[in-house]
């Protein structure tokens, strides 16, 4: 075996085993709003499997938000007198577990294809969606009854910071 793969493997026992092992991934994007820059920053870090993760955005290097995944993740507050906003959501896929790709279209529910705004390959089959407030109020109720058949699978977290309603930044961090 490589060093690699010693590496990844110690990873994977340490985070089973309950131990900490942090990995961090920060995204920032500049916009210019009205001739001054900001520059808005999400991080999120890591700590393992089964514990939350650790989640601050900034603007201009000024926290507006410090906290983890365990709820969802809103950002609601002001920066020099502008209204923030935006927050995290779950990239979802649900898939077929026959096949393991991506559920065909066909079979899911019709109110889950709405509300969560599912979108599909040529294949007809279903691509990843942002798991956001419209889509959850559906998304457990449409779900459950083909649990066995299909699974949710939870491929990235989409955050997006707003500055009184301006786009900021919207990135996506790989799970």
């Amino acid at each position: 075996m490589k060093q690699g793969t010693y590496a990844s493997i110690a990873i994977v026992i340490l985070s089973l085993s309950g131990a900490s092992v942090a990995f961090a991934e920060c995204q920032s994007e500049t916009r210019d709003m009205e001739g001054t820059p900001a520059k808005a920053e999400v991080c999120i870090v890591s700590a393992g499997m089964f514990k939350p993760n650790s989640v601050t955005a900034s603007i201009n290097g000024k926290s507006v938000f410090s906290g983890t995944d365990y709820e969802d993740v809103v950002f609601d507050g002001r920066y020099e007198g502008q209204v923030v906003g935006g927050g995290c959501n779950e990239m979802v896929t649900v898939m077929d577990m026959a096949t393991m790709k991506g559920a065909p279209i066909a079979v899911l529910p019709e109110s889950l294809v709405f509300e969560c705004r599912i979108t599909f390959d040529a294949e007809g089959h279903s691509l990843p969606f942002d798991k956001d407030d419209a889509c959850s109020k559906t998304f457990y109720a449409s779900l459950n009854p083909l649990l066995g058949q299909l699974v949710p699978a939870a491929d990235a977290k989409r955050c997006t910071v707003l500055l009184d309603g301006v786009e900021v930044l919207s990135k996506e961090f790989k799970l």
